[in-house]
């Protein structure tokens, strides 16, 4: 391929790039009504519900980080080490990860890493084990409050937590030394930095949140269907996701269930480029986003299996 003909990709790359990008803003400017119902919507969800619940253990979450990591977790540390293959000092970021959801588990991460105390191989495949929503999210939120049934909270939060458990399984393998740079033992945890680096982690999950509403409300007013959008939010934005698919008519409910166990185990774009944003520009996303595809593809059938267990014990 001549160097001519390189500059000529790059430039019809760069021009279609800008004609979707000025489409998509005229079609924001034609809609825009609905899209201002969807940007309040998401500015509520991200108010009165994400952050009061993300920003107190997103300052726990780095001392969790300093004091679990001094000792690389203990037999905690040992026994993760020996089961997935992992350093003893990412249980603590994989514990965090799936008892407090996202961003906590990749933030711990990706400040290992920087730290210098876990290799990029490490960080990629720890990432795709820690981006999972809180139970708290799945079994409150979801189950309680969307469906009004905690048990239908508890299967969506245990076909999620099986599908992570059989990813780790399949990426199982010995990663890199421990570099250990830097020795945590003797840094002090700073509480300030602390809560000043989860105040501006808040504002970024809410301005995720609020963007992707933009673009769900978009396409709900293009389409006219709430079957088209309520799908395209399984990819964009995890919250949008559950609370559109519930309500879809003409889906039996073990169909709909099906479907909002695939967008909690794949988690949506939305919280995809929060985790590229803490996580450094040469890791690869595509690796990630087939991980996280995987998980929500297992966590749909493992759901379907408990389902059907269910049914035959009922019987």
């Amino acid at each position: 391929m001549t160097l001519s003909s390189v500059r000529k990709e790059g430039r019809l790359y760069k021009g279609v790039n800008t004609a979707f990008v000025l489409l998509l803003m005229l079609l924001m400017i034609c809609y825009s009504k609905q899209v201002k119902s969807s940007i309040i919507y998401g500015m509520g969800l991200s108010f009165t519900t994400v952050i009061p619940t993300l920003f107190p253990f997103l300052v726990f979450a780095d001392a969790l980080s300093h004091f679990m990591g001094q000792n690389n977790c203990g037999i905690i540390g040992k026994a993760f080490h020996n089961l997935l293959g992992f350093p003893p000092r990412m249980a603590s970021a994989f514990i965090l990860g799936t008892l407090c959801g996202f961003p906590l588990g990749v933030r711990m991460a990706a400040k290992e890493y920087h730290d210098g105390n876990i290799d990029k191989s490490t960080l990629e495949d720890i990432c795709a084990l820690c981006a999972s929503p809180s139970p708290a999210f799945i079994i409150s939120g979801v189950g309680i409050g969307i469906y009004g049934s905690i048990e239908i909270g508890i299967l969506l939060y245990l076909s999620m937590l099986i599908s992570i458990f059989i990813t780790a399984f399949i990426l199982q393998k010995k990663h890199g030394p421990i570099i250990n740079s830097q020795d945590s033992s003797r840094q002090s945890f700073d509480l300030i930095a602390s809560i000043s680096s989860a105040g501006i982690t808040s504002v970024a999950v809410a301005s995720y949140i609020i963007f992707f509403s933009s673009l769900i409300g978009l396409t709900k007013a293009i389409t006219g269907s709430d079957v088209i959008s309520a799908l395209a939010s399984l990819f964009l934005e995890v919250s949008s996701a559950c609370s559109s698919i519930s309500s879809i008519n003409g889906f039996t409910e073990s169909l709909r269930l099906c479907l909002v166990a695939f967008a909690i185990g794949f988690s949506g774009l939305s919280v995809h480029l929060q985790y590229y944003s803490m996580l450094p520009k040469d890791i690869s996303k595509s690796r990630f986003l087939s991980k996280k595809l995987l998980q929500g593809i297992l966590s749909a059938l493992i759901l379907f299996i408990l389902l059907t267990i269910k049914k035959a014990v009922l019987r």
